[in-house]
């Protein structure tokens, strides 16, 4: 079933981080929003995205590892204190993929987004090999591709606000991307 405006979506996370659940319920966190922390603020709990836009947030509540976050050191100095995690796999077939990061809005700076995409051979192993970095220091439209990518294949976008900013933005996919499929337990 694919949610319309009417639906009601209700997500819990069961012990992210070591804290107790927390459940949102369309877009309303219930609990202390103040220590409210992502769902994939870490390479294992990463946020699986398809063809299509999916609005996205990266906030000051997720945390730091250095032991899994991936080196953007190709993107020159940057700030690693909240990264949130993404990941798509290219379908049976591989081909042309693009990604886009749209529609930025951070805050306390207007600095943008640091994005990494990274292939890691074995899953959240922080021997990722990097794909693309980006660090523009603004909000405008991030683009990556197209690129042909071979089949089958798992990427991970690790994503941080300069600063410690909190940053809502949206991730745009097309191409030769597995469809996420929305599944239900009843």
């Amino acid at each position: 079933t694919v949610p319309n405006p009417s639906s009601s979506i209700v997500v819990w996370c069961s012990n992210p981080n070591g804290l107790f659940d927390h459940v949102f319920e369309n877009d309303t966190a219930y609990g202390n929003p103040m220590v409210w922390p992502n769902c994939n603020d870490h390479c294992s709990n990463a946020t699986i995205l398809g063809q299509g836009t999916t609005t996205a947030t990266q906030t000051s509540n997720a945390t730091t590892d250095p032991s899994e976050d991936p080196n953007y050191a190709g993107c020159g100095f940057l700030t690693v204190e909240n990264t949130v995690w993404y990941q798509f796999t290219t379908n049976a077939t591989g081909d042309s993929v693009e990604i886009f990061f749209e529609n930025q809005e951070c805050a306390p700076s207007q600095n943008g987004i640091q994005i990494s995409i990274d292939l890691a051979p074995t899953p959240c192993d922080p021997s990722y090999i990097n794909q693309f970095c980006s660090a523009s220091g603004d909000t405008g439209t991030v683009s990556w591709g197209p690129h042909v990518l071979p089949p089958n294949t798992v990427y991970y976008i690790a994503v941080d606000g300069f600063a410690g900013s909190d940053c809502d933005f949206e991730i745009r996919i097309r191409g030769a991307v597995d469809l996420v499929l929305l599944t239900l337990d009843l």
